[in-house]
Parts: C-alpha cells; sequence; structure tokens
C-alpha cells in the first residue's frame, strides 16, 4: 500500500484505551484526533506507563518549535530533557540507549514553522530514538505534505485515528472524578 492510500483510507480508528496496548509494538505512530480530544492526556499517560516500563520517553510540545536546523533542533531538544528530567540530567539522558528511548511528539501540526520544514521535525527525533509517537488534529492533511522528503519520512509511520469522545466515556470520566471528590 502506498504511503497516499494509507492517509486518504484513515481508516485506523481506535479508542484510546486500545491505542495504548497497540501503540507499545509499533515503533512509529501518528495519532490523529479531534480538538479536545484526549491526545495530549494520551501522550502523558503513554510517557508515565513507559517511564515505569523502565524506558526513557521524552515529551516534545512541537508548538514551542520555531526553527527547524539542526543546531535549532538539537537545542530544542536539549531543553525538553532538561524541563522534564532535570538541568543536569543530560548527558544520563544522552548515554541512554536508543531502544530505550522514546520521543512523544504533541501537536506535531502546530509547530509554527513552514509546511515544507515540518517533516524535519519528525526526522529528527527518528534520529534520537527508537520509538517515535506524534499527534495531531484531524484536520492536518498529510496528503498536502507529500513530497519526496515527507513522504520517506511518514513512509515509516503508522497513522491512527483517534475515536471521539462520546458521551459514555464523558459520563465514564466525571463518574470517576466525582468518586475522587470523596477520597
Amino acid at each position: 500500500m502506498c504511503i497516499r492510500d494509507r492517509l486518504e483510507n484513515d481508516r485506523n480508528q481506535i479508542s484510546s484505551s486500545s491505542l495504548i496496548e497497540d501503540i507499545e509494538s509499533q515503533e512509529e505512530v501518528i495519532i490523529k484526533g479531534e480538538v479536545k480530544n484526549g491526545k495530549t492526556s494520551l501522550l502523558k499517560t503513554l510517557n508515565n506507563r513507559f517511564f515505569d516500563l523502565g524506558f526513557a520517553p521524552l515529551f516534545v510540545d512541537c508548538t514551542k518549535i520555531t526553527r527547524t536546523s539542526d543546531s535549532d533542533l538539537e537545542k530544542f531538544f536539549y531543553k525538553c530533557i532538561e524541563n522534564q528530567y532535570g538541568e543536569d540530567s543530560r548527558s544520563n539522558y544522552l548515554a541512554t540507549p536508543s531502544e530505550k528511548k522514546i520521543i512523544l511528539i504533541d501537536s506535531f501540526d502546530k509547530s509554527r514553522v513552514s509546511d515544507r520544514f515540518q517533516w524535519k521535525i519528525l526526522s529528527y527525533f527518528r534520529s534520537k530514538a527508537k520509538k517515535v509517537i506524534a499527534t495531531a488534529d484531524e484536520s492536518m492533511d498529510f496528503s498536502e505534505l507529500i513530497s519526496s522528503d515527507v513522504s520517506t519520512v511518514l513512509s515509516h509511520f503508522k497513522h491512527y485515528k483517534l475515536k471521539h469522545f462520546g458521551n459514555k466515556l464523558r459520563y465514564d470520566l466525571i463518574k470517576q472524578w466525582l468518586s475522587l471528590i470523596h477520597i
């Protein structure tokens, strides 16, 4: 199946709870979903889960990326490490084997760089870890980004579409919040 077919098809709709189980076996994943559908919460859950399993996950907020030169991305990478693990943690994190590193890229579509350079973000972080998981709004049209560079990078990623956060899930979430109040 060519990349264009995968992007146009987008039939891999999945709930976040099912996705967590499926994602652990995937190395490169893009998760699309509606605004306020829980993509960031899902990445933070994955961050905690992978950390508990002995991995070195790194949460990357793409909205803070403004430039895509290698040196700018490297500075940003180091800043993410220090923000998540502490100022003295960079050398320890860099010494961690690539197989243990997981990069969690939030809001890939909201980086403040030109569309034609967005592929550099994924490419850079792919070079830093064995597993890369990125989120984007459902409205992001990856087919618009199809160039030889983007196509090469995206062809490695499995694409998922997060199911809508329906009334039952909202009810269950509110019920859990209310139960916490009584603790």
